[in-house]
């Protein structure tokens, strides 16, 4: 009878630390992936914007388009309270203050939708036309890198 208490106070224990520490393997791995869908397109679009590939209008507007569809996507459950490196270590780079200033961060994904659909307007329409839009869709990527994402 005592193993069986002890057994249960165990699995109880581990239970609720797991409950308190958070399992966001999921959430943080969909993150990361999103991330990974915009630093794909924006790469893309950066390499024609310095010079480093020729410029490809069909290239180009595809790419502003993935950028467009994606900042439109409804995130929120993959953003859970207590999904940062304080809690989940090096598995992310979320900085805790995220939750904490939860508007500004919103903005920031609020800007980047906006941007990238003005983007999306004119970046097949030639180089010139794609330089200036893309210019506010890095910004609003690096305002929310450099308030919420750790180095």
């Amino acid at each position: 009878m005592k193993r069986k208490q002890t057994l249960f106070l165990c699995l109880g224990a581990a239970l609720i630390t797991t409950a308190l520490a958070g399992d966001f393997d999921r959430e943080i791995k969909a993150r990361q992936s999103f991330m990974q869908v915009l630093a794909y397109n924006n790469g893309l679009l950066a390499n024609m914007v310095r010079g480093k590939v020729p410029y490809d209008a069909e290239l180009a507007q595809t790419a502003a388009l993935n950028l467009k569809l994606a900042a439109q996507m409804n995130m929120s459950s993959v953003w859970v309270v207590g999904s940062d490196m304080s809690v989940a270590g090096n598995d992310t780079k979320t900085k805790p203050e995220l939750w904490s200033t939860w508007p500004k961060a919103g903005s920031y994904l609020t800007d980047l939708s906006n941007a990238s659909a003005l983007l999306d307007g004119v970046a097949g329409m030639g180089l010139e036309q794609m330089k200036a839009a893309f210019s506010d869709v890095g910004k609003a990527c690096s305002a929310c890198h450099k308030d919420f994402r750790a180095k």
